[in-house]
């Protein structure tokens, strides 16, 4: 079982948490200009349709859904970044962790930021897309050619999605939704399988899935980003016939 309480950072990121949000601060001090903010400015792609919205009492998890639900959100999440560390201390590895890996030209933290920025304001989007990637600090290691790989960090990350959204109070649904996406996100899909994930999943979260996978894919290099957009463009057309 995970432990909520622990704070999971690879030796080499084992910074004092103070002076980590202090560089924190120093780095991304241009976000407070207006100017800048609108240079980061995302267009948020389609939302799947309707769905269930989150729900929690605990004023942690509410708090942290209003952040998410801002048009401002990347700029958000950016600026409060300690603040959503207290709300989910997982959080803490991902900041500044670079990926080795060409396709991420962002730490870990700034390329879910990007992500949660790039979906629609659909709370269970948003919040799927902020937690899809916290298994990747404790999964981290490198090929002989120093590229970063993150072995099943979705599956680390489904297990950090169980335990700290019940910490923080949210419904069953919220937390089985959240999970089986975070779980699927970066799982390979082709046309001929559709069918098959459609009975697994059903309609809505399918959609669901492509609309992570489409923000997720956003974030990235523009040679991988326009791979997996033509992908996820033409499954969507796949499954609007079936």
């Amino acid at each position: 079982m995970y432990d909520t309480g622990r704070i999971h950072a690879t030796p080499a990121r084992n910074e004092n948490r103070a002076d980590r949000f202090a560089l924190w601060r120093v780095r991304n001090v241009c976000f407070r200009s207006p100017v800048c903010r609108q240079l980061w400015y995302h267009e948020p792609m389609h939302t799947a349709g309707s769905v269930r919205e989150p729900y929690t009492e605990n004023k942690a998890g509410q708090w942290l859904l209003g952040l998410l639900a801002r048009e401002d959100v990347f700029t958000a999440l950016i600026l409060n970044a300690e603040e959503v560390c207290e709300a989910a201390p997982e959080v803490i590895a991902a900041i500044g962790f670079d990926q080795c890996n060409p396709h991420h030209p962002y730490d870990v933290w700034v390329h879910t930021a990007h992500c949660v920025a790039y979906a629609a304001p659909v709370p269970i989007l948003r919040l799927t897309l902020l937690m899809h990637d916290l298994g990747k600090p404790e999964t981290f290691y490198r090929t002989e050619d120093e590229v970063g790989h993150f072995n099943r960090h979705e599956k680390k990350g489904e297990e950090i999605v169980r335990c700290r959204l019940a910490a923080l109070g949210f419904d069953n649904e919220t937390v089985e939704t959240v999970a089986l996406l975070t779980r699927r996100h970066d799982k390979g899909i082709t046309e001929t399988e559709l069918p098959r994930w459609l009975e697994e999943l059903g309609r809505e979260r399918l959609k669901l899935l492509l609309d992570v996978k489409e923000a997720d894919a956003r974030a990235h290099d523009e040679k991988y980003k326009k791979i997996q957009l033509a992908r996820v463009a033409a499954l969507r057309r796949r499954l609007a016939g079936l």
